[in-house]
């Protein structure tokens, strides 16, 4: 019997809030033993777009289960609020003096 080794990319998402949010891709590499789909904790944090997570919208945190047969990989999702990381929107990235100002 084969082996089927397979994987999804990223494991990890950290995204600040937005009201738009954002659509991360999410790939998956190998040849899995079965259609992959996923399954999502907590919707109102994440959702299925597409071949991606639709995240961004809603501060909190969910795991993603791929499944894909009797197989599963899992993506760890969070949405920080972006004033809790200290960057404050016009504030210049570049400019160490502007970092924890928030």
């Amino acid at each position: 019997m084969p082996v089927t080794w397979w994987d999804v990319e990223p494991k990890k998402i950290r995204q600040t809030q937005s009201f738009d949010g954002v659509v991360v891709p999410v790939v998956i590499r190998g040849n899995p033993p079965a259609v992959p789909y996923l399954e999502i904790g907590d919707e109102s944090i994440a959702e299925a777009h597409g071949s991606g997570l639709r995240i961004g919208n809603k501060i909190g945190a969910t795991m993603v289960t791929v499944r894909a047969g009797p197989s599963v990989r899992y993506i760890q999702v969070e949405v920080i609020d972006e004033t809790a990381t200290g960057y404050q929107p016009g504030d210049d990235p570049h400019d160490p003096s502007t970092w924890g100002n928030g």
